[in-house]
């Protein structure tokens, strides 16, 4: 574990990493989970904007990528990506798996009130879409009891996994174009899932980089090749 300050920015992640890195590379210079963390760097480093209610879209599009570049696998039988659903699930039972410092549970509580007001969106829950236009009714209520439930039977799993699928939504509507860009309807919520976004990325590379380095990281989507026309 780190004795450095906790990381704000990309650079100190960067910085934070490093040692992780060095060692991981003379082990195996090959190792997928190198290109995996060059990528979200890359890309979490595009996100960074000092004026916080500038950008937003872009912001939580990016996160997101960086987020992706850690968590995708690429499936062997089909020779194609693995979904989504499955590959995000998947990754964060590792993290939190291999979260021996509570990072991930002391990030949900210190933002328990922005992931409750996101968890009790109607907006974001897939449920409110698949009602609208039929006979049943959307309880916008029970989400409201569901996630302050969670929170005081301290289900920090079911937390994570909930507000990861509220930020996914938000995430599919503005990447299919089911969004208007920087449209006023959905600023606040977009603002809200790409904060929470942030720091669980953050969260995220600090397990990674402290205990969950030495897990098996599948192979990589896309990986680097050399020119086969050289």
């Amino acid at each position: 574990m780190h004795d450095s300050p906790p990381p704000v920015n990309v650079d100190d992640l960067k910085i934070y990493w490093d040692s992780t890195k060095q060692r991981l590379q003379r082990a195996c210079p090959q190792h997928p989970l190198a290109v995996r963390m060059h990528r979200t760097f890359s890309w979490l480093a595009a996100a960074e904007c000092e004026d916080p209610e500038d950008q937003l879209d872009e912001k939580l599009i990016f996160r997101w990528i960086g987020l992706n570049s850690l968590f995708g696998r690429w499936n062997s039988c089909d020779h194609e990506p693995e979904r989504d659903g499955r590959a995000l699930t998947g990754f964060l039972t590792v993290m939190e798996e291999c979260d021996k410092d509570a990072l991930i549970k002391a990030y949900l509580i210190e933002q328990q009130t922005l992931i409750s007001q996101i968890c009790s969106d109607p907006f974001v829950n897939k449920f409110f879409w698949k009602a609208l236009g039929t006979e049943r009714r959307f309880n916008q209520r029970r989400d409201e009891i569901s996630i302050q439930r969670m929170y005081g039977d301290e289900n920090y799993c079911q937390i994570l996994h909930e507000v990861f699928s509220r930020i996914y939504l938000v995430r599919c509507q503005l990447i299919h174009g089911a969004a208007t860009f920087g449209s006023k309807l959905n600023r606040e919520i977009v603002k809200q899932c790409g904060i929470v976004l942030k720091g669980m990325i953050f969260a995220i590379i600090k397990i990674i980089t402290d205990h969950a380095w030495s897990e098996n990281w599948d192979d990589l989507c896309y990986p680097p090749v050399a020119d086969s026309e050289g």
